[in-house]
Order: structure tokens, then sequence, then C-alpha cells
């Protein structure tokens, strides 16, 4: 429906998106997604629907999906900072740390004083310093030699 949502489809699409909202705050996040969905099927080019289905996702730890929706939200919209939030919340639920910091690296920019984002960022960034740390002392199991492995038998007693 991208070329020509009606008004009337516009005004439906935003009543059954009040109803998500409803459903989400009573915590019925299945219930939600359900709505947004329907929402999205009327007007799919609405970066809120996709941002808020992805955080009913996240809800139900559907982290997947949580980031296809908010990715679709980051493509309508790029200057919707709730798109890179959303995924962002979902990568740092998933480990992936490194994609989450960049996603609030950007909300951050987007909106430099939300202290949430600040949070979330300083979260991310630790944890990718962890990990590099990790990475940096871990030795690769094809570098590890046994003992015996490394002892020229040919030496031995010669």
């Amino acid at each position: 429906m991208s070329m020509g949502t009606k008004n009337s489809d516009i005004a439906l699409a935003e009543e059954i998106k009040l109803q998500a909202n409803e459903a989400f705050k009573a915590h019925k996040y299945s219930q939600s997604i359900d709505l947004y969905t329907k929402a999205i099927e009327i007007n799919g080019q609405n970066a809120v629907y996709w941002a808020n289905r992805a955080f009913a996702h996240t809800k139900l730890e559907e982290y997947g999906s949580a980031v296809l929706d908010a990715t679709k939200a980051i493509e309508i919209d790029p200057k919707y900072s709730k798109g890179y939030y959303r995924r962002g919340a979902a990568y740092l639920a998933m480990g992936k740390f490194k994609e989450a910091l960049k996603d609030f690296q950007q909300v951050k920019k987007i909106c430099p004083n939300d202290p949430d984002a600040t949070k979330k960022l300083k979260e991310c960034e630790k944890a990718v310093m962890k990990l590099k740390f990790e990475e940096a002392i871990a030795v690769h199991d094809s570098e590890r030699r046994s003992v015996a492995d490394s002892i020229d038998y040919h030496t031995i007693g010669a």
C-alpha cells in the first residue's frame, strides 16, 4: 500500500496500533504482535508499528524477529531512534555486542541526551571490551598442542 494509503486506512491503522499498545501494556505480547501486524498490513510504511512489534517480540524472547522488524523500521525512517534502540536491545539479548554497540551509538547520535541509550551504550562498550580481551588472551585450538606432540623423539638419547 506504499503508494496510495488512503486517509481512512491510515486512521484505521492508528486505531489498531492503539489497541496493540493496550495489549502490550497488559503484557499480552502475542496479541499485541497480531494487532501490530494488522496495522502493518494496512500501512506498512509506518516505522513506529515495526519498532513496536519488534519490542513485543523482544518481550517474548523472539530476538530474530525483533531484529528483522527493527531493521525494517530503520529502513523506513533512518532518523527514528527507536528502530536502532529496539534492534540494539535484541542484539544485546542475543549476546551480539558489537552489532548492539553500533545501534546504540546511532541512538546516541540521534538523541544525545537519552539517559537509557547512554546506559545501554556503556553496557555494550564494556561487553565488547571484555570480548576483545577474551579473544586476545584465548589460545585457539589449532595452536594448542599437547606437550607430547612437542617432543622430538629423534633427538632423545641421540
